[in-house]
């Protein structure tokens, strides 16, 4: 027999074998978890795609679904969209490599946060914890992708078409929370309109900040008053307050880095005009009539947001020395919360989550993270009102909408228009 022919025949059976044994792993992760089996289908689907096409071709797929993803998170199964934040991040990484960076800053603080996470993650017992870990991995990797010098290049060809589909998706929104389909008055009860979005409505407020702060990077009057329309309108529908922050940071900025001209007038003025016209603005009203006595004392300022943090933060004290360190473990703010006040409620803040669960050494790496995005060159209309957004309300649970922040960032600031090149 040729050697041809019997290297091609041994190919053959190798593959015949990995299917077999792919096979046998999808069914038993059926009889586990038919959406993990699912999942793992995706998975394979997705670096047969990659061999064949490249990482190209399943990046920009994956970032133009994550607007999508959030705007139906309460309709889609779960853990779909952290998922696809996976492979947008894992492209964009594979899309930059070699990896080189202007600053270390990132990258060794990618790496202090990456420990404790993976340090926890190793004893998980439920699914939470690992969802939990999964994220907490997802986010360094995307700092890393959007930090790296080699990305700008992506960054710029990926730019346009992540930006069409954020607009596109959020016009749809717009149109069916218009139509009044879907959620109406469901969590807070002061005629909020979520449409298809799941009914705890941040992960659709901090999409909203993401998407009109990217609007106001646009070079034209017009371009950003429809961005920041199409972003503001369905975060102020949601009746998030933390929202209201993030914008109040963002107009701070834009303000900031805009001579006071007609130009700057006029965009300020739209908004306005849209805000009144659209209705946001009664929503936001009704919102903060209704719960405005609830400053009154720290345990109960911003829905009770005074008494999570306080609970947390005397639970991981009570943990002892090595989970001051090194945190509590995942998902022990929400532990904490059930013992204290019997409900399964998260930290309400990054701050107060990364602490209690990473301890010391996760909040430090975490602060470093940001501070190396900071300096980066990705857009301060972006990034700072997604800071104050995850400083108030948290953001890390909202990765989709994170992830993508992050990308806009990076494409609609100096990173996403350098040309690549920098000491490493």
């Amino acid at each position: 027999m040729p050697p041809a022919t019997a290297l091609a025949r041994a190919g053959d059976l190798a593959l015949a074998l990995a299917a077999a044994a792919l096979a046998a792993a999808v069914g038993l992760l059926v009889a586990y978890s038919p959406l993990l089996a699912a999942l793992a289908v995706i998975a394979v689907c997705i670096a047969i795609a990659v061999a064949r096409f490249g990482a190209y071709a399943v990046t920009m797929p994956a970032l133009a679904l994550l607007p999508w993803l959030v705007l139906v998170e309460g309709e889609a199964p779960r853990m779909v969209g952290t998922f696809t934040t996976a492979v947008a991040a894992a492209g964009l990484l594979a899309l930059s490599l070699p990896l080189r960076f202007e600053s270390r800053v990132v990258p060794f603080a990618a790496i202090a946060f990456v420990i404790p996470v993976l340090g926890h993650a190793v004893f998980a017992t439920y699914e939470d914890q690992w969802i939990a870990a999964a994220k907490y991995l997802i986010f360094p990797a995307m700092a890393l992708a959007v930090c790296n010098v080699n990305a700008s290049r992506t960054l710029a060809r990926l730019r346009r078409p992540i930006l069409a589909s954020c607009l596109v998706a959020l016009s749809a929104h717009i149109v069916v929370i218009a139509l009044g389909l879907g959620k109406v008055g469901t969590y807070y009860d002061v005629g909020e309109r979520l449409g298809f979005a799941a009914e705890i409505p941040h992960a659709l407020a901090l999409l909203g900040v993401v998407v009109a702060g990217a609007g106001l990077t646009m070079p034209r009057v017009g371009q950003q008053v429809v961005f920041f329309a199409a972003g503001a309108i369905p975060a102020a529908m949601t009746a998030v307050r933390s929202a209201l922050l993030s914008f109040a940071v963002m107009l701070g900025v834009y303000l900031w880095n805009s001579a006071v001209r007609g130009r700057t007038i006029a965009v300020l003025v739209a908004i306005a005009v849209v805000a009144i016209v659209s209705g946001a603005a009664d929503v936001v009203t009704n919102r903060l009539d209704e719960q405005g006595a609830e400053f009154a004392t720290f345990s109960s300022a911003g829905s009770d947001r005074g008494l999570i943090w306080t609970t947390a933060i005397n639970g991981w004290l009570d943990s002892g020395l090595g989970a001051w360190i090194y945190g509590a473990g995942l998902r022990a703010s929400v532990e904490f919360e059930i013992a204290a006040l019997a409900s399964p409620l998260v930290g309400h803040s990054d701050v107060i989550e990364v602490l209690v669960q990473l301890g010391v050494i996760g909040l430090i790496a975490w602060l470093a993270i940001w501070f190396g995005l900071l300096r980066a060159g990705l857009s301060p209309l972006i990034l700072l009102p997604m800071l104050a957004f995850g400083a108030v309300n948290g953001s890390l649970e909202y990765l989709p909408s994170l992830a993508l922040g992050l990308f806009l960032a990076a494409a609609c600031g100096r990173r996403g228009r350098a040309p690549a090149g920098a000491s490493t």
